[in-house]
């Protein structure tokens, strides 16, 4: 919102992707005019689909540039369109409607009145596209009105796009949690670590205006429901205004955000979770940049809303997996300049002071321009979607970015894989499954079994035949329990990355224990 305005495995080894910035700057959208209509494109979103293409999003926003409501109650047409390229964005294919206004709608389909501000996900195993948008009439920054803006939750699937309503879920009881919030652009983020059901579990950062504060909000079910990370008691930032979320490689999130009243300051900070399938956990203390121009290290930049992206890279200088966070935001006061900020990820990534300092900045633009996303492509390149007289779009190597620091280098197999790798061919956070030395099934006598953990994981089980829940449940150790038992070991849950060591996996382990059991199953 404005205030103003494919993997490669060789032996043991994975191949490191370094290649040349794939595209020149192409403009996929112009400011101008339909006839005597102002048309003014803003507030981009981008995915990465299953099959490698990209789809870009952005609003439509005619006769105003302004947000959803003008900012008050002053309701204008807005829409989201979206265009897509099938070769990394150097050809796109023609752009059309996604979500379309619809000004004549009757008190009960409100909603479907304007939409803004699209949140976007792919579910890697599907394939179907998630938006989440705001709606309606209201403005989301009004302070005069007892209307609320509206929370839309559309899904993309089977070659269309189904809208439904789900504000109640966001402001609660007799708008308990706020009374005007949206969720915020770009990047909503899919788990690698944690799996309920059908879906890996989301992540969206939502601010909730009136309260001046940032939330993280998660989805077990992809959409349909969603709750307050660490509950809508606890604010993760106080000041705070439109946020991005990343995962970080224990699961724990990462949340940064554009200060409301602080100018140029970002703000960090980080979930840590003690029960990660009950999404129980606390927020610590944020941390908050300067906001000066002159402070090395520090970032930098306008009151304006920006991407996070974690990167799996390889280290130049000693050749070691690692991984590279970054953050696309305007290097300025006045929503121009936009720069990649870089850095390696620290050593202690639960902590937020360590985000404060330490980066380092690439140039993409020198003109006006405003609001930013990301996503990864499937050579590995940073797919750049920006706000600058329209929506114009770039990409770039990691090994560009980073003067050839670092390199991109997909997940191995047996290692972590980060958000920004859509597909996961390995099982959960694309590590493969745990194998079993006897074949499922109910035998009638008793059956030595011996359970092989893939290289860098863990195995987690349980004595009672229950479901497995990370990181709270027992892990296997390689001592072999002195009774017959059970062992139930879903796929989705068995297994974690390696954790608190990120710089690359541990050795290779065999993690065996050996028991007698009367029953198994894998």
């Amino acid at each position: 919102m404005n205030k103003k305005l494919s993997k490669l495995i060789v032996g043991a080894f994975a191949l490191v992707l370094s290649v040349p910035n794939a595209n020149a700057q192409t403009r996929l959208f112009t400011n101008g005019k339909e006839g005597s209509t102002p048309i003014y494109w803003r507030i981009p979103s981008i995915v990465r689909l299953t099959d490698g293409g990209l789809w870009a999003f952005t609003d439509k926003r005619y006769w105003k540039e302004t947000d959803l409501g003008n900012g008050n109650d002053d309701p204008h047409k807005i829409e989201i369109y979206g265009i897509q390229s099938s070769d990394n964005g150097a050809t796109w294919d023609p752009s059309a409607v996604v979500l379309q206004s619809n000004l004549n709608v009757s008190d009960d389909k409100e909603y479907l009145y304007a939409f803004g501000d699209a949140g976007t996900v792919v579910d890697r195993e599907s394939g179907k596209i998630l938006m989440m948008a705001a709606s309606g009439k209201h403005g989301v920054f009004s302070t005069t009105t007892t209307g609320r803006p509206f929370v839309t939750r559309s899904v993309f699937d089977n070659n269309k796009w189904t809208t439904t309503n789900v504000s109640d879920q966001f402001y609660g009881p007799n708008n308990a949690y706020g009374t005007h919030l949206f969720v915020t652009s770009g990047r909503i983020i899919q788990s690698t670590i944690y799996k309920k059901g059908t879906y890996y579990r989301l992540y969206a950062g939502v601010c909730v205006v009136n309260k001046s504060a940032s939330y993280v909000v998660y989805s077990d079910d992809f959409g349909e429901t969603w709750h307050y990370l660490g509950g809508s008691e606890n604010i993760p930032v106080s000041d705070g205004d439109e946020c991005k979320v990343e995962e970080l490689p224990n699961g724990d999130i990462l949340l940064q955000t554009r200060r409301r009243t602080g100018g140029t300051g970002r703000y960090f900070n980080v979930y840590h979770f003690s029960d990660l399938a009950k999404g129980e956990g606390n927020w610590q203390a944020s941390a908050v940049t300067s906001g000066a121009s002159n402070v090395s290290g520090q970032t930098y930049a306008s009151q304006c809303n920006g991407e996070l992206l974690l990167v799996p890279a390889k280290r130049a200088s000693d050749n070691k997996q690692t991984y590279v966070l970054l953050l696309s935001v305007p290097a300025s006061s006045d929503r121009s300049n936009i720069c990649i900020y870089w850095k390696e990820l620290p050593d202690d990534y639960s902590n937020p002071a360590n985000y404060v300092a330490g980066w380092n900045k690439y140039a993409c633009s020198s003109s006006f321009s405003a609001y930013t996303t990301m996503a990864v492509d499937k050579n590995g390149n940073i797919a750049l979607l920006a706000e600058g007289g329209g929506i114009w779009f770039q990409s770039y190597s990691l090994a560009t970015i980073t003067s050839n620091k670092y390199a991109y280098s997909p997940s191995a197999s047996g290692t972590y894989h980060t958000s920004s790798e859509p597909n996961s061919e390995h099982g959960v956070g694309g590590i493969k499954k745990p194998t079993m030395s006897v074949a499922g099934g109910t035998y009638a006598n008793s059956q030595t079994i011996t359970l092989t953990a893939p290289d860098g994981a863990q195995i987690y089980y349980t004595l009672d035949g229950s479901e497995p829940q990370v990181p709270t449940t027992t892990k296997g150790s390689g001592v072999a329990p002195s009774a017959p038992e059970r062992r139930h070991l879903p796929a989705y849950s068995s297994i974690l990355p390696p954790s608190p060591s990120r710089r690359a996996p541990q050795p290779s382990r065999p993690l065996p224990w050996t028991t007698t059991a009367t029953r198994a199953r894998l």
